[in-house]
């Protein structure tokens, strides 16, 4: 639990200057968190065929 706490933590510290700048730079980033959310969610669709 201390791990995820200090994961969100540190996240809010990197992405909140992204929301305050906004434009581009906010475009970039929210690009690159939902290109690593659609790979973590095939790596998991990938890994439950196996148990099927």
């Amino acid at each position: 639990m201390k791990t995820r706490i200090i994961t969100a933590i540190v996240a809010l510290i990197v992405f909140i200057p992204f929301v305050v700048i906004g434009g581009i730079p906010f475009e970039l980033m929210s690009l690159l968190l939902a290109t690593i959310a659609v790979y973590e969610i095939l790596v998991m669709v990938k890994q439950s065929c196996f148990f099927d």
